[in-house]
């Protein structure tokens, strides 16, 4: 039996994503009429709402607009959750394109295997124009190395993951477990499916399922992974169990950055080591995205944007900690945050 499903869209000034986001959704295999859009506003200041309620009357699909006053992600899904009607609940980021098969595939996985408890599938990201610098900054953000080995990432073959990307839900369980935790402000989808997997469920990867992302600028790439790391460090701090991949991820900079500081002292050239390091980053972008063809130029702005995002996430992550360490160990300072 085929089950409703209401599809949490969050948004703040998205009005140069949203039109192509409900474009995509309108497009589903599944029944038009067990669709439930609910798109949850954190008080745009953009067209964001002009262009949803116009493409929605194009395309001809029936959206309910709800408003997140806190403009926290969280607390915008919460809000969404509490108000939808399906019995299947999908989160769908207003930045991403989900094939025509997304809902018909994740609702029949669901369907077919009760020890499922979220499914997802691949990020691929695509660039907004043929600009050199969103070339360059889609084949960055599409590189399996650099940006956290996470399987929905490396698109590798369907299983369990640790986390998937945006996920699909049956709306009675996900409430049941609390829904999204409302006192984060970034990497809330990795805390929901954590609890998932604490209640034995598993979180499924999908690999037929690929869903196109338009990415942030590289300034707001920086600003994005400096939260994200922040965030983790502080969760790694109280106590949170570091998986094998973000080891890697965070012993990989600091271990391939200290022979070029090293030889860049010695040798009294930095253009030298300047060289070097963007010669291993040509290399990582050469080696994360093997199949992908791109001229010299668009390599030379994915190594740029590599160096940018994995240095943000990195420095977010040391100061992320030693905030946590010092409000920790100050004295009359409340206990370490759950």
């Amino acid at each position: 039996m085929i089950a409703p499903i209401s599809l949490l869209v969050p948004t703040y000034n998205e009005a140069a994503n949203i039109s192509a986001c409900l474009k995509a959704i309108a497009r589903q295999t599944y029944p038009s009429e067990l669709v439930d859009v609910v798109l949850i506003d954190g008080r745009s200041t953009d067209d964001t709402l002009l262009q949803a309620r116009q493409t929605a009357d194009r395309e001809g699909l029936s959206i309910r607009i709800l408003h997140n006053e806190a403009r926290r992600t969280a607390i915008g899904l919460n809000i969404g959750l509490k108000h939808a009607q399906g019995d299947l609940v999908a989160r769908v980021d207003a930045r991403s394109r989900i094939p025509p098969h997304y809902l018909q595939l994740t609702a029949t996985l669901l369907a077919s295997n009760s020890t499922l408890g979220v499914v997802g599938g691949a990020q691929v990201t695509e660039a907004r124009s043929s600009s050199i610098i969103d070339r360059g900054v889609a084949r960055a953000l599409r590189n399996r190395w650099t940006t956290g080995l996470s399987r929905y990432r490396r698109r590798s073959s369907s299983g369990p993951a640790d986390t998937v990307w945006m996920g699909v839900f049956r709306a009675e369980e996900l409430r049941r477990i609390g829904g999204w935790n409302e006192s984060l402000a970034i990497n809330e989808d990795f805390e929901l499916n954590s609890r998932y997997r604490q209640q034995g469920k598993i979180v499924w990867f999908e690999d037929s399922l690929s869903t196109a992302y338009v990415p942030r600028s590289p300034t707001g790439l920086a600003h994005q992974y400096y939260r994200y790391g922040r965030h983790k460090g502080a969760l790694w701090v109280r106590g949170q169990t570091l998986e094998p991949r973000q080891v890697v991820a965070l012993a990989a900079p600091p271990l391939l950055a200290l022979p070029l500081i090293t030889l860049s002292i010695r040798r009294r050239n930095p253009t030298m080591s300047f060289g070097l390091a963007l010669v291993s980053l040509l290399v990582a972008d050469h080696v994360g995205t093997p199949n992908e063809r791109a001229e010299l130029s668009v390599r030379l702005m994915s190594a740029t944007t590599i160096a940018l995002y994995c240095t943000s996430w990195w420095i977010g992550t040391v100061v992320g900690a030693a905030d946590e360490c010092y409000s920790s160990s100050s004295p009359g300072s409340a206990a370490p945050r759950t």
